[in-house]
């Protein structure tokens, strides 16, 4: 079961309630439930999909705008800088636990329990991503993270660009060996006209779109997320080129 995360959405949904001078009251009979049921929703958070969709159902709102009106205030770029990015390029260490933080959203205790941490080596890993300004890091190791964020990096960065070229190698290598529903690798070569490949593009353009638009989605409304990688390349050209006739003797 999925568990939403209904304390993000409430905010505008008692708003529109608001507008449309609609009461706990009227709500609870609409939905079948008792006044002191449905505040209790709101108090707790505790709300499924199916009963948040019957919520926007009876405010006339499209749930998407719920989650347009909640990321247009939390969602923000976080840009690291030059000296930011050299440090991570010589300590990766650091940015894999910067990343698990603040990225991909664990707990201080997963973190400590994927890569073997004692609460002595943690606590030198979050106070140089203080020093960092990356995070703000309190007595008793209170961690203050940026707000929801997209972690951006510099246009000329190679650290992203090195980073890229290994993450996608390794899950390309990952696909070929996991025996999993979830992982999904196509490797296809067909021959087409040269105008189709902007069309192909434009398609692959709508895949990544739909992926982008899913995670703030998800994002939005639960909270059980795991990460998702997406390799999406496609290139024209033969995978057998550039090979010499002296190359090709030594093959056979």
């Amino acid at each position: 079961m999925h568990h939403l995360n209904f304390e993000k959405s409430k905010v505008f949904i008692k708003k529109a309630m608001k507008v449309k001078k609609i009461t706990y009251k009227i709500l609870a009979t609409k939905l079948g439930l008792s006044e002191s049921g449905v505040k209790k929703i709101f108090i707790s958070n505790d709300c499924s999909f199916n009963r948040m969709m019957d919520i926007c159902n009876i405010l006339k709102i499209d749930i998407a705008d719920i989650c347009a009106a909640s990321n247009s205030k939390n969602v923000r770029q976080l840009q690291l800088t030059r000296d930011q990015e050299s440090f991570f390029r010589n300590h990766l260490d650091y940015f894999y636990i910067f990343w698990k933080l603040v990225y991909e959203g664990l707990s201080l205790n997963d973190i400590k329990k994927i890569f073997s941490l004692s609460d002595k080596d943690m606590f030198q890993y979050l106070k140089k991503l203080d020093d960092l300004g990356l995070i703000e890091l309190h007595p008793d190791n209170e961690v203050h993270l940026p707000e929801e964020c997209n972690v951006h990096f510099s246009n000329e960065s190679t650290f992203l660009k090195d980073l890229i070229t290994e993450w996608s190698c390794n899950l390309v290598h990952e696909t070929r060996k996991k025996k999993d529903p979830y992982h999904t690798n196509r490797f296809l070569i067909y021959l087409v006209k040269k105008e189709s490949l902007h069309e192909l593009n434009e398609k692959i353009a709508e895949l990544t779109n739909a992926f982008y638009k899913k995670s703030k989605e998800d994002g939005q409304f639960y909270n059980d997320l795991i990460p998702v990688r997406l390799l999406a390349v496609m290139c024209s050209g033969s995978p057998i080129q550039n090979i010499s006739q002296k190359q090709l003797k030594n093959i056979f």
